[in-house]
């Protein structure tokens, strides 16, 4: 475990060299204000997409990876060592930031060693996909539960961060979870220059501040980690909580503040923003995960897999139009990250586009409109706009007309309670400056035309709903939202320099954040509910950094002795946000039930292992072998997952969100079904999947309701043990 850690850090950080020499050696105008570390990750990204791709799907990812590590490490080596410059190089590696993002590496680590089990939630599916794309010979890998199809899901962030475990050899097991650790420490680096830059602390007092801020910024929880905690102090009335409504957060019986009892109770901080009610016939379920919440669960879905890559598209476009550098190299990074982003998850791609048309409209005045580089930032970003609803569109999950108005808004209670924590410091600074500026005309009239087409817009809108109580919303929200927005225009207009560029990111995410109150994006779901997750949970980073900021500027202008107690205050403020993480991850940690460790497959029982290993070892990759269909969320299909080995179908509902053939994907299932119910070598569903091999668990005897197997005497048992066997067909 010890050994694996060391050589996973000492990979990553070799990279630190790669990002030298293009800094060191190169003209000058080329290089880019980045972490080197962060620079050679970006740059084994490439060499690794550019090989498998220029490889013909003839070597495998694992091979692609180790050969574009030794390429780009040796060939760094090589021109760092013309130039001489190996003093500077050494010294490179002693920077205090590489410090901390060991740190950060080795304490995810451990939160992932504390619930290491690749299970519950969606582990599994993201389980198999890993599994697959670092046996893959493809960028796309195979999909194990859809018979070798490829897969038809964003799957390209897997790609990415299979390389480091992929060039130590590691088992798919393992880099599950090195995956997570992973990508909170790169993210550390895109980050840091962000940080540094808005904050402007002083080199020798930065690192002091930096771990606090990034704290702040990703692991701080929703306002609604109060109700949590008064909840389990048994405070407050059953009618509070009724009135409040959400699901799973009630008034506790009894004191379980250390600590909560039930192991999934964190989970109802996730769904705080939805309307369910009997008389209507649609409601507004969402989906409202927070960093620190992800994090805890321990999914590497794509909205976690891309968070280095859109921090860092924010950083750059800060940079672009704060610095007014819009050079060629900016942009091509730029672009390079906007293109990594739409690969992972092409929904992110969406606000950083519109961040910077927010900048060009706020900086319209200071721009060169003749600059070559902005023209060609802007052309590009339209083509990836285009890549991304044409092309980075798996199997058309995006639907024609791509966007639709939202039925139901939120409660402003609610969101509240979600955004309360970034939204306090945020409208008080915008109270406090707009009462030192004085009302004007201008904001006055930019509040009523706001105000006045946010309350008109809707009314014409097909299918929206309100009834009393979700009128009141309707009116408090825009009301809101209004005032908010008209006066962070009204700041823009009236700052200068920093603090104007950090009001048009505030005023960015905020229009992005209101807009899932009128629309949102069609997918197969046909409502907003990952309209809200995605946008939600992007701008939650972007806002809590934004209120760090304000809070920092504010304590910075008090005194020593107010300082203080502004600082133990702000402390009080956020314990319940502390007291949630910590029993959430206490709660994660019991409910694990595999070992404390790196292995995910810890778990699995003495047959499994076995079934796993000779499935390895005795049947090609390529083959596919029969599993009965497990049901999505449940631990059915590790074998195919943990082997690498396709079956013909599994998870059936994620396939049906994922592809286009759901009469086939339904038809499929059935004939599984009579299958194994009617176990034939002539069954045309075998020859038509080129099926050689059938697996008989206790699974599939208790999903198809089998007494005995007598009815596969017809084919070869090859292997057998306690609760598995496994039949060949005659040849």
């Amino acid at each position: 475990m010890m050994i694996e850690t060391i050589f996973f850090l000492l990979i990553l950080l070799s990279l630190n060299v790669v990002g030298f020499a293009y800094n060191h050696t190169l003209d000058k105008r080329l290089s880019i204000n980045l972490p080197y570390v962060l620079i050679g990750f970006i740059f084994l990204i490439i060499s690794g997409t550019l090989f498998s791709l220029l490889s013909f799907d003839q070597i495998s990812n694992s091979n692609v990876w180790k050969i574009s590590y030794i390429f780009i490490i040796f060939f760094s080596i090589f021109i760092i060592s013309k130039k001489f410059l190996h003093k500077e190089l050494i010294k490179s590696f002693f920077d205090i930031k590489y410090l901390i993002f060991i740190i950060i590496f080795g304490l995810i680590l451990l939160l992932r060693m504390s619930n290491s089990d690749i299970l519950n939630t969606e582990k599994i599916m993201e389980f198999m996909i890993l599994s697959s794309s670092m046996s893959s010979t493809s960028i796309i890998p195979e999909d194990l539960w859809f018979h070798n199809n490829p897969v038809s899901y964003y799957s390209y962030g897997y790609f990415v961060y299979s390389a480091i475990p992929s060039i130590l050899d590691m088992e798919s097991s393992m880099a599950y979870n090195f995956i997570l650790p992973s990508v909170l420490s790169i993210t550390f680096l895109s980050t840091y220059g962000l940080i540094t830059r808005i904050f402007e602390i002083p080199k020798n007092k930065i690192y002091l501040f930096l771990p606090f801020i990034f704290i702040y910024i990703y692991f701080i929880t929703p306002f609604a980690s109060i109700l949590e905690i008064l909840s389990h102090s048994t405070l407050g009335t059953d009618y509070i909580y009724k009135l409040i409504d959400i699901e799973g957060i009630t008034k506790k019986e009894n004191f379980e503040l250390f600590w909560p009892n039930d192991n999934w109770w964190w989970f109802s901080i996730s769904r705080i923003i939805s309307y369910n009610k009997p008389d209507i016939f649609f409601s507004d379920y969402t989906i409202n995960e927070f960093p620190s919440f992800s994090f805890i669960l321990g999914d590497i879905h794509p909205h976690i897999l891309v968070i280095p890559f859109v921090i860092l598209g924010f950083s750059m476009i800060f940079d672009i139009f704060y610095k007014k550098e819009f050079t060629l190299v900016s942009t091509i990074w730029l672009n390079l990250v906007i293109i990594f982003t739409i690969l992972i998850n092409p929904w992110y791609s969406v606000i950083l586009i519109w961040y910077v048309i927010c900048s060009v409209f706020f900086y319209r005045k200071n721009i060169n409109f003749e600059n070559k580089n902005l023209l060609y930032l802007a052309v590009v970003l339209i083509i990836e706009l285009s890549i991304f609803i044409f092309l980075i569109n798996p199997n058309n999950l995006l639907d024609f007309p791509y966007i639709s108005n939202v039925k139901i808004i939120s409660r402003f209670h609610q969101l509240f309670l979600y955004w309360g924590f970034s939204y306090i410091p945020i409208f008080l600074f915008i109270l406090v400056r707009i009462l030192r500026l004085g009302f004007s005309k201008d904001h006055i009239k930019i509040f009523i035309l706001i105000l006045s087409f946010s309350l008109v817009f809707p009314l014409f809108l097909p299918n929206f709903y309100l009834n009393f109580e979700l009128f009141i919303n309707f009116l408090i929200n825009n009301i809101f939202y209004s005032f908010i927005l008209s006066s962070v225009i009204f700041i823009i207009k009236n700052e200068k320099s920093l603090m104007k560029h950090i009001m048009i990111l505030l005023f960015s995410s905020l229009v992005v954040i209101y807009g899932t109150e009128f629309i949102y994006i069609v997918d197969k779901f046909n409502n907003r509910m990952n309209t809200v997750f995605k946008f939600y949970f992007i701008n939650y980073i972007i806002l809590n950094l934004v209120s760090i900021y304000l809070i920092y500027n504010f304590l910075k202008s008090l005194n020593h002795f107010k300082r203080y107690i502004g600082s133990l205050f702000i402390v009080l403020v956020i314990v319940p946000s502390v007291w949630w993480g910590v029993s959430a991850i206490r709660s994660r940690s019991i409910d694990n039930i595999g070992y404390f460790g790196i292995n995910g497959l810890s778990y699995l029982n003495q047959s499994e292992i076995e079934v796993i290993d000779f499935i390895k070892n005795n049947i090609p990759k390529e083959s596919i072998i029969l599993e009965g269909v497990g049901k999505s969320y449940t631990r059915s299909n590790i074998i195919s997952a943990a082997t690498g080995r396709s079956t013909v179908l599994a998870w059936i509902n994620h396939q049906l969100q994922w592809r286009s053939e759901s009469e086939l994907i339904l038809d499929l299932n059935n004939k599984i079904e009579n299958f194994y119910l009617n176990p034939s070598q002539e069954n045309q569903m075998l020859k038509e999947y080129n099926v050689k091999y059938i697996l008989l668990s206790t699974f599939e005897k208790k999903r198809y309701d089998l007494n005995n197997d007598s009815k596969f005497k017809d084919f070869n048992l090859i292997f057998e043990n306690k609760e598995f066997k496994i039949f060949s067909l005659n040849e």
